[in-house]
């Protein structure tokens, strides 16, 4: 899902845009609305431009976050899905196959003795390997979810964009 969100008809500078704390994380912040709210969210319109919501929805969903916010149905779902994310298995590492080390292989020896010459010569002749800078050495790394927190104040903001857009689109 696309994560440049406008503001149709915007009556305050917080409706003109809305930025998710990480690019990723409007992903989770769709989910926990529909969760919320599953009502209006099956107002959403998926076009081939993006999603949209008009005012009047917006409104509406801003009013039951509002309403989810005040008893605690946010917390509770934010808590108990980075509980769930955070409790994921870590995934192997695909460039170093989970050994945490890599050896030069033909690309990475060119560009070792393009830019220290005769030095990367001689240490890749001698066995040279190196930690894995994609999983830092570890062979497995976090779930990619796993970076994409949900926090209760990115519904508020989002409530606070909702109820001053005019309406909205994705890009």
């Amino acid at each position: 899902m696309s994560t440049e969100i406008y503001g149709v008809h915007p009556d305050a500078r917080v409706g003109e845009d809305f930025q998710p704390r990480w690019r990723g994380s409007f992903d989770g912040l769709v989910a926990c609305l529909r969760a919320l709210a599953p009502d209006i969210g099956a107002a959403w319109d998926r076009g081939s431009d993006g999603d949209t919501l008009k005012n009047d929805d917006c409104v509406a969903l801003a009013n039951e976050l509002d309403r989810c916010l005040a008893d605690g149905s946010v917390e509770q779902y934010v808590a108990e899905r980075n509980a769930y994310i955070e409790q994921l298995p870590r995934v192997q590492c695909d460039r170093c196959g989970g050994a945490g080390i890599c050896s030069g292989d033909k690309s990475r020896e060119n560009e070792l003795f393009e830019l220290l010459g005769e030095l990367a010569e001689r240490r890749l002749t001698a066995g040279f390997v190196e930690q894995c800078n994609c999983c830092s050495g570890a062979g497995t790394f976090k779930d990619g979810r796993s970076y994409r927190d949900l926090y209760v104040s990115d519904v508020r903001e989002f409530s606070e964009f909702l109820r001053h857009c005019g309406g909205f689109y994705t890009k």
